[in-house]
């Protein structure tokens, strides 16, 4: 059993108990801010260009594992494939499935059914937060910045 703080567990009382209140009233669902769904998990390594995997589905939220310098773990989204030659992972959507493909070496992959407003907004602020990092150090390199 995990231990859930007084104010925690009061406020999630709080929340549910006027959630309920509102979808029995207007028939209107008060959306979550997690999901109900659990992430499903793709090896590192076991994907390719040339040995794509196939997850069923095309309505999927899907994040790569970021290894950073030191040993935290950013998961960024994984994108549509524009050029896969040169993209690190992205996915590529027919009828009813997604191919995953690698042109490195393949991260490991995590995805979701039905995600979350938090699934999909913590991945996209870390995409955001690196796409900053990288125009630092761009701008870094060509103004000779940096230490």
């Amino acid at each position: 059993m995990y231990r859930v703080s007084k104010v925690a567990g009061f406020t999630y009382s709080i929340r549910q108990r006027y959630s309920e209140r509102i979808e029995d009233r207007t028939g209107w669902e008060v959306p979550s801010l997690t999901s109900s769904t659990q992430w499903q998990f793709v090896d590192s390594g076991t994907y390719s260009m040339d040995s794509p995997t196939v997850i069923n589905g095309t309505d999927l939220t899907m994040q790569y594992r970021q290894q950073s310098d030191g040993e935290e773990t950013e998961w960024l989204p994984v994108r549509e494939c524009d050029d896969p030659e040169t993209q690190r992972v992205c996915y590529v959507q027919d009828d009813n499935t997604t191919l995953l493909m690698s042109s490195q070496d393949a991260p490991q992959i995590r995805y979701k059914t039905e995600a979350g407003i938090i699934d999909n907004v913590g991945g996209e602020v870390e995409d955001m937060l690196e796409s900053f990092s990288r125009a630092g150090d761009w701008f870094d390199d060509i103004f000779g910045g940096g230490s």
